[in-house]
């Protein structure tokens, strides 16, 4: 059952003594333990060494699938290749199709009579008829829908994320071409000798960015101009669009086709046959696309000497297609990692030149402490390290949740993983609210997050707390109103214990993560609601055990130097490799 609203044109079918829901919704999954049935999700029914050990088969793939038997890249242009530079294009494809494949084929160790199946998902009905399950497929209309429901939609979220421009977006892009072609005027009659540096802006790197534009000792190239007032120092690359022939998008489907090697069995089952059916269809715009961009790359660098490269990520076309760029030419590249690491399946980062990883601990279990990898410190932690400590009232303390979310990445995470994070921690609160000891509750719902869930959320299932949701606001503005705060694995529980605000990891999700939410480090966590109401209880105390994790020397192992000179000592590396 999808969700509340396909359950309706089943439920008269509903006998709780004999029959298992699956489902991926928690509306669904709350209704039916609530008549005393047997409920799982559909998505979540696999023990956790065993998916993490599909993670890295899955990545594997993912960062093989574009190779030959030599290890090279099938697609390239000019001695470049591009096959990497399409992650973010078929990620979700295939993520979420390999999710819901692992989940139905387990099914097979349930011995069941048949499935009754009412999903609009088609992907899950196309993996119970290609495994063959006997199954009676009850349709799904529109007009059952009525009731929320409570998973993420990934879907939507990755259209979202992909490139569809509204009108006003065309607009806006017509008129920076037209800028493009001015300044590129203005560069052939002023020739500049300092060097030309690309770098990605992002969080990490807009701090960066600023002191390098202001000391105008190099020029910068950027995917987009960060404002008008940039224009003086900033460049980007001029896409001209160029339509690639369509012979050399065949010819380079045929080298693909009978190159490929890369294979992945799953209980004898060849899934990387299946993978390779989602992703032959969507190559030939990936490939066009790409193509044409890296040729307005090399044609826009032919007359100039980019002497460095400074990526936050190995995602997005443009980003990859630079970095290949810059490989084949030996440019280097210096990567300011976005973030903490901590899922180590992932390659995001691992085969730069350089790489600032924050803090050691990030540097000892996600880089597996290489020699190119330097610990200067996360940029953005300045602005912590300055602020001074928050006086914490525990006795009308304001509590803010960091809301969690799906990972499309981690075979171990599932679709309401979020909406099962929250119901913990509110019922929790609801029961020590009966005590008087809640005086204000914030929900911070991620910017991927969609807020109207949420407001039903709270709405359906706690009407009687005053909860105040937020999405909007910086978290840096936010945090400083916390007296306590609760999040999933993200390094925001890093920042509000800078500010001296105690921090809690709830883990009631079954992934495997690195240092500090590996549950054996300093970061205080709780794993089920009644380990979650202890050390509510133990905070309210004033207990040490928090201090721990409010120590600046351990911050220090995650995020880096805690002094206010992560930009600094940034700037003078990057300095120091172009010297």
């Amino acid at each position: 059952m999808q969700d509340r609203n396909s359950w309706e044109s089943c439920k008269s079918m509903y006998n709780a003594d004999t029959d298992l829901v699956l489902t991926i919704d928690f509306g669904l999954k709350r209704e039916i333990e609530r008549m005393n049935g047997k409920v799982q999700y559909l998505d979540h029914l696999i023990d956790t060494a065993y998916l993490e050990e599909k993670n890295y088969e899955m990545h594997r793939f993912l960062n093989s699938w574009y190779r030959n038997k030599a290890n090279e890249d099938i697609f390239t242009l000019d001695g470049i290749g591009v096959g990497n530079t399409f992650l973010l294009n078929i990620l979700n494809d295939i993520t979420y199709n390999v999710h819901f494949f692992i989940n139905i084929l387990a099914l097979k160790r349930i011995s069941h009579e048949k499935i009754i199946c009412a999903v609009s998902d088609q992907h899950i009905i196309y993996w119970l008829k290609a495994l063959k399950y006997v199954t009676d497929f009850i349709p799904v209309t529109d007009a059952e829908k009525g009731k929320p429901a409570y998973f993420f939609p990934i879907h939507e979220w990755m259209e979202s994320r992909l490139e569809k421009r509204s009108g006003f977006e065309k607009l806006k892009a017509m008129l920076l071409r037209f800028v493009d072609y001015g300044l590129a005027g203005i560069d052939l009659l002023q020739v500049s000798k300092k060097p030309l540096v690309f770098i990605q802006s992002y969080y990490p790197t807009k701090k960066i960015i600023d002191i390098l534009e202001r000391d105008k000792r190099v020029r910068l190239l950027l995917v987009n101009y960060t404002g008008l007032k940039k224009l003086v120092t900033e460049r980007r690359i001029k896409y001209t669009r160029k339509k690639v022939a369509q012979q050399t998008i065949s010819n380079a489907l045929d080298h693909f086709k009978s190159q490929k090697v890369a294979q992945w069995q799953v209980e004898g089952y060849d899934i990387s046959e299946f993978l390779y059916g989602l992703l032959i269809p969507k190559l030939p715009l990936l490939l066009s696309r790409s193509f044409s961009r890296l040729m307005d790359i090399k044609n826009y660098l032919k007359n100039k000497s980019l002497k460095l490269m400074i990526p936050v990520t190995d995602l997005w076309m443009e980003n990859r297609l630079i970095m290949n760029y810059c490989k084949k030419n030996n440019i280097p590249i210096y990567m300011i990692i976005n973030g903490l690491l901590t899922h180590n399946f992932v390659y995001d980062g691992k085969d730069v030149d350089l790489v600032n990883a924050y803090g050691s601990a990030i540097k000892e279990d996600y880089f597996e402490n290489k020699e190119n990898v330097v610990c200067l410190g996360d940029p953005r932690m300045d602005y912590y390290a300055i602020q001074p400590p928050k006086e914490i009232d525990r006795r009308n303390p304001v509590i803010i949740i960091g809301a969690a979310g799906y990972s499309p990445i981690d075979l171990n995470s599932y679709l309401a993983y979020e909406f099962e994070f929250l119901s913990d921690i509110l019922e929790c609160f609801r029961e020590q609210a009966v005590n008087g000891q809640i005086a204000d509750i914030i929900i911070k719902v991620r910017a991927n997050g969609y807020r109207n869930q949420y407001e039903n959320f709270i709405r359906e299932y706690f009407p009687d707390m005053k909860i105040n949701i937020i999405q909007d606001m910086p978290f840096a503005t936010l945090i400083a109103r916390a007296d306590f705060y609760i999040s999933f694995y993200s390094q925001t529980v890093i920042e509000a214990a800078c500010l001296g605000i105690p921090a809690l990891y709830y883990k009631n999700d079954r992934q495997v993560i690195n240092k500090p939410f590996d549950n054996n480090s300093e970061l205080i966590t709780a794993n089920n609601r009644e380990e979650l109401k202890e050390k509510w209880l133990l905070y309210l105390k004033g207990d040490k055990c928090y201090d721990h994790f409010l120590n600046k020397k351990v911050l220090e192992k995650y995020v880096g130097p805690l002094d206010g000179k992560n930009v600094e000592r940034n700037v003078a590396f990057i300095y120091k490799l172009l010297n």
